[in-house]
C-alpha cells in the first residue's frame, strides 16, 4: 500500500465526516487496511492517533463557532459529539487552555488546529541502515497478551513496557511463535531505551517505504534483543515487506 497516499485519503475522509460518529476503525476501512496497521501507520506518520486528530479538529471548530456565533454552548457541545456540557468543558479547556464559557467574555486566544497535509520531505546528510532478509519457516515459543490499538504512540501508556518487564522478571521471554517464511527489512534500533523503536518505525513509514520500492506486508513484525550486542544497539526491528 502507498501509505502516504492512503493517509491523505484517510485525512480527507475524516474531514468530510468530521461531524459524524467516526473513529480510526471506520477510517481504516476506507483505506482498505486493518485497524491495527492503520492506527500504527497514522500515529508514526503524524505523531498523533487518528482519534486524537478527529478530537482536535472538532475542538478547534467548536472554538471557532463559539467566537463567531451566538449559539448556546450546550448546543455546540452536542453538535461536536459531547453528550454532556461537563465533558465538553473538560475537553475544551484541556485543548484551548480556557473554559468555553469565558471565550466570548474575554475575547480569548484559541488554539487553531488545521487539517493535516501529508508531504514527503527529502533531507540530506542522514543515513538509514537496513538489510533485506528472506527467511525460511521458523517456529518459536511465545507468551501472548492482547493490547488495545489505541495505546500505540501514547506516551502516557506503559502497558507494553510493563509487560516486557514482567516477562523479563519472570524469565518468560522466549521468542515469537509460528513466523511464516517471508521477506523482512531489518533495522538496527540505536539508543538507550525503547524510544528508539518508535523512532525507527517513524522512519520506516516516512523514509523507507516512500523511497525504496517496498510496501508493508500483513505479517508479524518483531524485535530481537542480544545479550552481547554491539555498543549502542538496543535491538533489531524486523518488519515484513514485499516488493511493489
Amino acid at each position: 500500500m502507498e501509505w502516504i497516499v492512503a493517509m491523505q485519503q484517510a485525512i480527507t475522509y475524516m474531514e468530510e465526516h468530521i461531524m459524524e460518529e467516526i473513529n480510526y476503525e471506520d477510517v481504516a476501512k476506507q483505506v482498505h487496511t486493518s485497524s491495527y496497521e492503520f492506527h500504527r501507520a497514522f500515529s508514526f506518520l503524524t505523531g498523533m492517533t487518528a482519534n486524537a486528530y478527529i478530537r482536535n479538529r472538532r475542538l478547534s471548530l467548536a472554538g471557532r463557532e463559539i467566537v463567531e456565533t451566538n449559539a448556546k454552548i450546550t448546543d455546540i457541545a452536542l453538535k461536536y459529539g459531547y453528550e454532556t456540557p461537563e465533558g465538553f468543558t473538560k475537553a475544551f479547556t484541556r485543548f484551548h487552555g480556557i473554559a468555553p464559557k469565558f471565550v466570548r467574555e474575554e475575547s480569548a486566544k484559541l488554539l487553531l488546529f488545521n487539517p493535516l497535509v501529508i508531504k514527503i520531505i527529502v533531507e540530506g546528510g542522514k543515513s538509514m541502515d537496513y538489510r533485506i532478509v528472506q527467511t525460511k519457516e521458523q517456529k518459536f515459543i511465545a507468551l501472548v497478551r492482547s493490547f488495545r490499538n489505541e495505546i500505540i504512540n501514547d506516551e502516557e501508556n506503559h502497558d507494553i513496557p510493563d509487560f516486557w518487564g514482567e516477562c523479563h522478571d519472570k524469565n518468560l521471554v522466549e521468542a515469537i511463535r509460528n513466523l511464516r517464511p517471508g521477506t523482512y527489512v531489518v533495522f538496527d534500533c540505536i539508543g538507550e531505551d525503547g524510544d528508539c523503536i518508535g523512532d525507527t518505525w517513524s522512519k520506516f513509514y516516512k523514509e523507507f517505504l516512500p523511497q525504496m520500492g517496498y510496501e508493508s506486508e500483513a505479517g508479524t513484525d518483531y524485535e530481537i534483543y542480544f545479550e552481547n550486542g554491539r555498543s549502542g544497539l538496543f535491538c533489531e526491528l524486523w518488519i515484513p515487506v514485499r516488493k511493489k
